[in-house]
């Protein structure tokens, strides 16, 4: 109150011990306030934090399906090489024994001409 004269005796003492409630209830708001305003920045802070992690983890997760798929090619091309060499492999080579000199000698054999 602004009358403080009409305070008297007891009552004195019961309003001033009302306004330093008032003013340290105050304080304490402007405490929480400030408080409440660190958390939500903080909130924030976390919010993109997590953000940029998921896209992290979705580039990530997006480079490993592009490895599987060239290692799944490489070993694909890998085998065919290697059936392919097989194949040459079990072949008559030029000049060694087997192969024809001309083609009339290779008639139904199947067999390179030289």
């Amino acid at each position: 109150s602004t009358h403080r004269d009409a305070y008297v005796g007891d009552f004195q003492v019961i309003l001033d011990s009302m306004r330093t409630l008032k003013i340290q209830l105050s304080a304490t708001m402007h405490q929480i306030d400030a408080a409440a305003a660190q958390v939500s920045a903080a909130s924030d802070q976390v919010s993109t934090g997590a953000q940029s992690l998921s896209q992290g983890s979705m580039m990530q997760a997006s480079s490993v399906e592009e490895l599987a798929a060239t290692i799944n090619d490489i070993s694909a091309n890998a085998k065919r090489t290697s059936a392919a060499a097989e194949a040459a492999g079990r072949r008559p080579a030029w000049g060694q024994r087997g192969a024809c000199g001309r083609p009339e000698q290779c008639y139904g054999q199947n067999l390179p001409v030289l």
